[in-house]
């Protein structure tokens, strides 16, 4: 699906809901179908969206059990910036969004070797599907998004009967369907659980600030897999030392897979962790207030003669002359 496509049946749903409210609609174009007829274009159905919550000052245009209001999702999303990992991640969105009662009841059901994501939505007033399928549609982009690669599901629940058209919604998930289930549910395998998180509040400031168009389109925010490394290396209280296997495991993949794919980007894992220790190891000297002995320590070398001898084949220079350089504020030369 091309990135600026979207299943038709988001658009019509927003349509058909504003068709049975009565609601005025904005001089906005039907949505244009593309070749397939089955998706449409992404821009004019962010208009719709839009133009809902602005008509009822509600994220859930008015059909849940109680008002939601504008910027519950933000908070929603602000909760679980700071995940350390996917399952953490999934956990936290549905724990907070108990704080508005108007929204879906979302709950993580978790076995040996697949996990539900599941959106309740029995008590929401969803005649067009519209929140069911908004539910599942934002999770996957969000989480997928948080990890820095597409998220993979299992199979993709729906909570109502297969309607025609549906291919569109396997193509944009790249999964599996399954249709006349209680609730709407993204399902995975259980191991990605462990998939790092690698955005942070700061990006996630950037994709609301555009919402609900990310969340729309097809995904386009995959990050290179040596960040996701370098990451996963550096993120506070993580080990830069951790090996092949343990970041392939993270991963979802296999360390001959992971060095492969690497290699594509003409960086390896002792390359990434090299990076991670000089900068680390920088900012140490800059900044903190730790002997050279206990920032070895941190960094994980068995011993200060062993930092001391790496600090000088990225530098150039030892731990105890760069930190007296910056302190007098010298310009130090240092080797990549």
């Amino acid at each position: 699906m091309h990135d600026n496509q979207i299943p038709t049946a988001l658009a019509e749903a927003c349509l058909a809901l504003a068709s049975r409210k009565g609601w005025p609609l904005p001089d906005i174009p039907d949505p244009a179908r593309s070749s397939r007829h089955d998706v449409c274009d992404t821009h004019r159905t962010t208009l719709l969206f839009r133009h809902l919550w602005q008509v009822t000052g509600d994220e859930m245009f008015g059909l849940g059990s109680h008002p939601v209001p504008r910027g519950a999702f933000r908070v929603l999303c602000l909760a679980v910036s700071s995940a350390p990992d996917l399952g953490s991640a999934m956990l936290r969105f549905a724990e907070a969004a108990t704080v508005f009662p108007g929204l879906p009841r979302f709950s993580v059901e978790t076995g040996p070797a697949e996990t539900r994501w599941v959106a309740d939505v029995r008590l929401v007033d969803d005649v067009e599907h519209l929140i069911a399928d908004a539910a599942v549609v934002f999770a996957h982009r969000l989480f997928g998004w948080m990890t820095g690669s597409p998220l993979r599901p299992r199979r993709v629940e729906f909570c109502y009967p297969q309607p025609e058209g549906s291919g569109a919604y396997e193509r944009n998930f790249q999964a599996p369907l399954m249709f006349g289930c209680d609730t709407a549910a993204l399902v995975m395998d259980s191991s990605q659980l462990g998939t790092p998180i690698v955005q942070t509040e700061q990006t996630l400031a950037a994709l609301l600030g555009a919402a609900p168009t990310g969340f729309l389109g097809a995904s386009d925010h995959a990050v290179p897999l040596g960040d996701r490394v370098r990451h996963m290396l550096s993120a506070g209280g993580a080990d830069p030392w951790q090996t092949v296997d343990e970041l392939a495991r993270r991963l979802s993949m296999s360390a001959p897979t992971l060095r492969r794919k690497l290699r594509a980007e003409h960086t390896t894992v002792s390359g990434l962790r090299e990076e991670v220790l000089r900068e680390t190891a920088i900012a140490g000297l800059a900044h903190g207030r730790e002997t050279i002995a206990e920032l070895a320590e941190r960094l994980g070398f068995s011993e200060p003669s062993a930092f001391t001898r790496a600090f000088r084949r990225w530098t150039g220079s030892t731990p105890h002359d760069y930190r007296t350089a910056i302190r007098q504020g010298e310009m130090i030369t240092t080797v990549a």
